[in-house]
């Protein structure tokens, strides 16, 4: 991300999202190769559309993903297009207005 995110708790949030990977049975290769997307998007949601949406929109974001199927690959590719797509959403619906 654009910030100096503080590089303990960036090291920390890796870890559980490995655990939890493990623990849900996934690939956490798909997360991890996401971090900086998913990243954005929730900055993109919680300062321009809803705080408490941020976390429902990564969810669909990850049933989007889910339902392209494929490989890690493809899997990746999907997500981080539909990614792109909700942040070029945000910046012409919700940026604008607040100018």
């Amino acid at each position: 991300m654009g910030r100096n995110d503080d590089p303990q708790k960036m090291q920390r949030m890796r870890e559980w999202l490995t655990r939890a990977a493990q623990i849900i049975e996934v690939d956490k290769d798909v997360v991890l190769d996401l971090e900086v997307d998913l990243l954005k998007l929730a900055q993109m949601t919680a300062h321009n559309t809803s705080r408490p949406g941020t976390p429902l929109t990564a969810f669909l974001v990850g049933l989007a993903a889910g339902a392209a199927g494929g490989d890690n690959e493809a899997t990746v590719t999907t997500a981080r297009a539909k990614i792109a797509s909700l942040i070029a959403d945000i910046e012409k619906s919700f940026v604008e207005e607040s100018k």
